[in-house]
């Protein structure tokens, strides 16, 4: 009598580790960043920002870039999360995604410091790091074997 027994597949996917852990603690953070950004400008608009603190609402038109990137960024950010922890062979689109978003508004910003008076070389410095962070990312979404094992197998 012979008997063969069947082993039953399992595809099981990698634990999140290494640089993978990084970008899911820097996502966390940003979420929690954009949160804050979206709550303070409503506050501070709501309490009557605009009529009491300036009337032309010079201020709110300052505070209105930041607004709608922490608008368009907060969504994407809580859905890369979920499908981080979810471990969705998705994922390497919408880091594409909310990272090339990052990379453009951070350009934006790079023509709006050079446009203030009082702007200086450290603020310029800082908004290049934040894009090379996010080319970083990218890179290492396209590359990276750990990404592949962990979400594209």
């Amino acid at each position: 009598m012979n008997t063969t027994i069947i082993e039953p597949e399992f595809s099981i996917k990698p634990k999140i580790e290494g640089w993978l852990v990084v970008y899911l603690l820097q996502i966390i953070i940003s979420i929690l960043f954009y949160l804050l950004i979206v709550i303070g400008i409503l506050h501070w608009w709501d309490a009557g920002g605009i009529i009491h603190n300036d009337v032309s609402g010079y201020k709110f038109l300052l505070l209105l870039p930041g607004l709608i990137t922490a608008c368009i960024k907060l969504p994407i950010s809580l859905l890369v999360l979920f499908l981080i922890i979810k471990k969705k062979q998705i994922i390497p689109r919408f880091v594409f995604m909310l990272e090339g978003i990052c990379i453009f508004t951070r350009v934006i910003e790079i023509v709006n410091i050079t446009m203030q008076l009082d702007s200086t070389i450290t603020q310029i410095l800082q908004t290049i790091l934040y894009i090379l962070i996010s080319f970083t990312w990218i890179l290492y979404f396209k590359k990276s074997i750990r990404v592949k094992n962990t979400f594209l197998k």
